[in-house]
């Protein structure tokens, strides 16, 4: 009788554990980090905005736009996802010594479905037009092992 009493209780167990672990998802995600930063400066020509989320994401309908803060002129761009990051990437070069606007608005799902709506906007500024030149890498590098002659 003991003997049945446990097997009926880790029965009953495993079919509690497998409903609780099969309940759907339902929390959209949640945005979690913005490269550039809002206010950042001194960030580089060649960067990618980068927009991160607390779990892997879908663009279902999102529009990126970035401008330089102080005018009209739009700065052309593509726009990817790859896993927890929705990532804008511009076509060209951005200008040295200039603020800039990102702005995005639309929506972003879970891969279970869950979607939020964003609207977002925020500024960073580029490095300055450096005057002088610097050196940005050296090869090879310092305590570097096996160089070719």
């Amino acid at each position: 009788m003991k003997t049945l009493k446990i097997i009926l209780n880790c029965i009953a167990f495993v079919i509690l554990t497998s409903l609780i672990s099969c309940e759907p998802e339902d929390t959209p995600p949640e945005l979690t980090y913005l490269k550039p930063y809002d206010g950042e400066n001194n960030v580089s020509v060649h960067t990618k905005i980068i927009a991160r989320y607390n779990e892997p994401v879908v663009v279902n309908d999102l529009s990126f736009s970035l401008k330089e803060a102080w005018s009209s002129i739009t700065i052309e761009a593509e726009i990817s996802t790859e896993g927890y990051e929705v990532i804008l990437t511009p076509i060209d070069s951005l200008r040295y010594n200039t603020v800039y606007n990102v702005r995005f608005e639309g929506e972003i799902s879970d891969l279970a479905g869950n979607v939020i709506r964003e609207s977002r906007s925020w500024n960073f500024a580029t490095i300055s037009d450096l005057t002088h030149p610097y050196i940005v890498s050296v090869l090879p590098e310092k305590n570097a092992d096996s160089v070719s002659v």
